[in-house]
């Protein structure tokens, strides 16, 4: 299994092992995703109505997040954002003034 940092961690195929290395890379996949994500699920516990339309948005916004494909780290718009709405264009202060030339 591929840890988030980047290690690959052993699973043994037999016995004991595999059953506690698998709970033991669950949880710590769990945890990352948790760390990751706590800023998303606060914002439906600030809505007293529409909590669940709410909590529908952030979760199509954040599937749209993973599914974009990868981009240059630049100012623009949110990779997630363009994946649902395509091509957006932004006004002039949120651009970058000069885009990396790669």
């Amino acid at each position: 299994m591929r840890e988030p940092r980047g290690q690959i961690t052993p699973i043994p195929a037999f016995g004991m092992g595999i059953a506690v290395k698998s709970m033991q890379a669950g949880f710590r996949v769990g945890l990352v995703c948790c760390l990751a994500c706590w800023p998303w699920m606060l914002l439906p516990l600030t809505v007293q109505a529409g909590h669940l339309l709410v909590m529908i948005l952030v979760g199509a916004y954040l599937f749209a997040e993973r599914i974009a494909p990868a981009a240059v780290p630049a100012w623009g718009t949110p990779p997630g954002l363009e994946t649902v709405f395509g091509s957006v264009r932004l006004p002039m202060y949120f651009r970058a003034s000069r885009q990396p030339k790669f």
